[in-house]
């Protein structure tokens, strides 16, 4: 069974059309078309459908070097921050959680929010939680990794 279609072209498409109308079939012409290009789009489905695993798993992979850089880059700027930092607010700084929303975590120095801003400047919306969870994380390592090797000669 056939269905119809209706179809919009230019008005320089039409006029040309018009001159020629007689020597084509334009159904034959538009099924012709139209069928090529959902065996192309069909024929590219199947090749990303057969590639899936092997790009998910380049993708999972380029995630976890990029958290795994956006750590150590948090952890690079949490021990700098904790060499400078007030006792005080090293101890502030030691009872605050990685897992806690940084928004909701009053321990954290300004220094650590502009930290993490212009380190994840180019970081895409879509990234921000991960990047800041990440980033978050290395910071408290790094003030931790500061905090082992002065506690004890405190």
């Amino acid at each position: 069974m056939s269905k119809r279609v209706t179809l919009s072209i230019p008005d320089t498409l039409y006029r040309k059309l018009e001159e020629w109308r007689d020597s084509f079939n334009l159904s034959r012409v538009f099924q012709d078309a139209l069928a090529e290009m959902i065996r192309r789009k069909e024929n590219l489905f199947e090749r990303l459908q057969e590639d899936l695993p092997q790009i998910i798993d380049r993708l999972k992979k380029e995630k976890k070097e990029a958290e795994g850089s956006w750590e150590q880059l948090g952890r690079e700027k949490g021990m700098l921050w904790a060499r400078a930092a007030h006792w005080l607010d090293l101890k502030k700084m030691l009872s605050c959680d990685a897992e806690s929303p940084v928004g909701d975590n009053a321990g954290f120095p300004d220094s650590f929010h502009k930290a993490l801003n212009e380190a994840g400047a180019d970081v895409t919306p879509e990234d921000r939680e991960d990047f800041t969870r990440s980033f978050t994380g290395g910071w408290l390592l790094g003030v931790r990794e500061f905090w082992a090797l002065v506690e004890d000669k405190l």
